[in-house]
C-alpha cells in the first residue's frame, strides 16, 4: 500500500451515501426480522471457543507456562486435550501450529504428534466462521506449507508443573496479498450492510481492516469482532438501529461476522446522520466524513466536542481542518485518521 502524507489526506474526500429513512420498520420490511441476528443457535461455534479456553485455562497454564490469548489481530485456539495450539497472525501474515507432549512419551508418540500438527493446520485452513466464510481461503501457499511441515522445529522445556515437555512447531507464512484475499470474503456482507444502513461499502471495509485485519474472532478483552465493538457501549447503542431497542450484546456474539458488521455499520450510520451526533455537518462532506471516522475510534462525543469548540476549523479549508482535528485527537485516533482513508482507496468502487 503506498504511503500518503498525513496532511494530504484532505484530497481523499468522498461523498457518503444518504442514510435510509423510515426507521426500523422500513429496514425490517426490506430485510426481514432483524431479531434473527440474535438467535442463540447462530453463535454455537463462537461460544464453544470461549467456553473451551475458560475451562482449560488452569491445565494450559500448568502445561504450557505462558498461555497465548487472542487479540484484535491474532486468533489463538487450543485443542480439547490442551496439548495443541493454533495461532493465526492476521496482521503479520502467518499460521503457527504447536503440539506438546511429555518428553518420556516422545519416541512412542512422535508420528502422532506430527499427524496432529497436520490436522490442526488443515483445520485452521478450512475453518468456517459463524456466517459461512472460510476465513483463510486462498491465503496459504501449498508449497510453503509442505516445506514447513517437512521441517518442524523441536524444543524442550520444563513446564510449571515440573514435567519435562517437548514442543513441535510449524509456522506457515500466508501469501503476500492475504489481506486482500480476506477482504474479498467480506465484501458481500459489507455490501448488504451498506445498503441496509446507507453507509459506503469502502468505509465499512476500511474500518474492518483497521480494526481487526478482517479477523472475525478479534478479541482485545474490551472490544470484539470485525469492527471491534464493546458489548455495553458501541454494540449497546447500535442495537437501537438494528433491533429497535438498546441492549447489551455478549462478547461471543460479537465474534459473529454478520451480527458484528450490522452493529458496526449501524453505529457509523448513527454517528453520521443523527443530529445529536454529526448529522448537522452533512453538507461539509469531507469534514463530516473525517469527524465520523475519528468518532468511531475515539467516541463520537469527542468529534462533536471538536466541531463545537472549533468553529474556525469547521469553516476553514479541508487541509487546515484536518490539521486541527489531527492535533486534537489522542494518538491512537491520529493514526486512525490516516489509516482508514488510506485503506478506503483499495475498496473504492465496490
Amino acid at each position: 500500500m503506498r504511503k500518503i502524507a498525513p496532511f494530504a489526506l484532505f484530497l481523499l474526500s468522498a461523498s457518503f451515501v444518504s442514510a435510509q429513512q423510515g426507521g426500523l420498520e422500513r429496514i425490517e420490511k426490506k430485510w426481514g426480522d432483524a431479531s434473527k441476528l440474535l438467535d442463540d443457535r447462530r453463535f454455537e461455534a463462537e461460544r464453544r471457543i470461549d467456553e473451551r479456553f475458560n475451562r482449560l485455562s488452569t491445565r494450559l497454564s500448568n502445561a504450557w507456562g505462558k498461555v497465548d490469548r487472542s487479540d484484535k489481530k491474532v486468533f489463538v485456539d487450543y485443542t480439547e486435550d490442551g496439548k495443541g495450539k493454533t495461532k493465526i497472525e492476521f496482521e503479520k501474515g502467518f499460521v503457527a501450529v504447536e503440539v506438546i507432549e511429555d518428553v518420556s512419551r516422545e519416541k512412542l508418540l512422535k508420528d502422532d504428534l506430527l499427524k496432529k500438527i497436520k490436522d490442526q493446520l488443515k483445520a485452521a485452513e478450512t475453518n468456517v466462521d459463524g456466517t459461512g466464510v472460510q476465513v483463510l481461503k486462498n491465503q496459504i501457499d501449498p508449497a510453503k506449507e509442505k516445506e514447513a511441515l517437512a521441517a518442524p522445529q523441536r524444543e524442550t522445556y520444563t513446564a510449571p508443573d515440573g514435567t519435562a515437555k517437548v514442543k513441535y512447531t510449524v509456522q506457515v507464512p500466508m501469501v503476500a496479498n492475504q489481506m486482500t484475499e480476506r477482504a474479498k470474503l467480506y465484501v458481500p456482507l459489507a455490501r448488504k450492510c451498506g445498503e441496509r444502513y446507507g453507509v459506503p461499502v469502502d468505509l465499512i471495509l476500511a474500518v474492518m481492516e483497521c480494526e481487526s485485519t478482517f479477523n472475525p474472532y478479534a478479541d482485545n478483552g474490551i472490544a470484539y469482532g470485525l469492527m471491534q465493538l464493546t458489548p455495553k457501549v458501541g454494540a449497546h447503542d447500535a442495537a437501537l438501529s438494528v433491533f429497535g431497542e438498546k441492549q447489551d450484546v455478549p462478547s461471543h456474539k460479537l465474534k459473529n461476522a454478520e451480527l458484528n458488521a450490522n452493529l458496526g455499520t449501524a453505529l457509523l450510520m448513527q454517528y453520521m446522520t443523527w443530529d445529536g451526533w454529526l448529522g448537522k455537518y452533512k453538507a461539509k462532506t469531507y469534514k463530516w466524513e473525517m469527524l465520523a471516522i475519528a468518532g468511531y475510534n475515539a467516541g463520537c462525543g469527542r468529534s462533536v466536542a471538536f466541531a463545537s469548540k472549533n468553529p474556525a476549523a469547521m469553516a476553514d479549508t479541508d487541509a487546515n481542518f484536518f490539521k486541527a482535528l489531527h492535533a486534537y485527537m489522542p494518538d491512537e485516533t491520529k493514526h486512525y485518521l490516516i489509516n482508514v482513508p488510506k485503506a478506503r482507496l483499495q475498496y473504492k468502487g465496490l
